[in-house]
């Protein structure tokens, strides 16, 4: 009987404080370190790198400036409400837009990186896609009306920043 006594015990020490020590260490796999600028040290939450739809990777490869680039594969997130918040204070009717990372392929040797928002415009289907960064906006022609200082200029460098947040670029590396 003692003897089933220590293996219960024994069990219980495993289930209570080995099981939960375990996950701790696991759980620090999945987060990033980040230094600020203050040269304190943070942590901030895991990427999450999910998959763009192939509608989104064909809405954007639809749109490239050249028929020689394509987007072929990227990944996809939206945004935190925090960030919505900054984006509806320049252009209330921009609501839950979905952030795409993805390489432009046919471009000489390189593949550059290339972030665009996409935004559900109507129940009908009808999208509005913004080239965000630099990439994006000289391999593609969405968003290339946007005039510097215009509402439009000023949501889309607001998108990219908000983009930038959330370190979608990350998944492609």
């Amino acid at each position: 009987m003692a003897k089933n006594g220590k293996r219960i015990l024994l069990w219980l020490l495993i289930i209570f404080v080995g099981f939960p020590i375990l996950l701790v260490i696991i759980g620090s796999f999945f987060t990033t370190t980040v230094s600020t600028e203050e040269g304190k040290i943070q942590q901030s939450q895991a990427i999450t790198c999910e998959a763009a739809s192939q509608e989104d990777i064909k809405n954007i490869s639809s749109g490239m400036s050249d028929e020689s680039y394509s987007v072929t594969s990227g990944f996809s997130s939206t945004l935190p409400k925090s960030e919505i918040e900054k984006i509806t204070s320049i252009f209330p009717s921009y609501i839950n837009p979905r952030i795409v990372a993805a390489q432009v392929v046919g471009v000489s040797d390189s593949s550059p990186t290339g972030l665009w928002a996409i935004q559900q415009v109507s129940d009908s289907g009808s999208l509005r896609i913004t080239a965000l960064n630099s990439a994006a906006r000289e391999y593609s022609v969405w968003g290339s009306a946007a005039n510097d200082g215009s509402a439009a200029a000023q949501l889309r460098d607001q998108l990219l920043e908000s983009a930038k947040s959330i370190k979608l670029t990350q998944c492609l590396d």
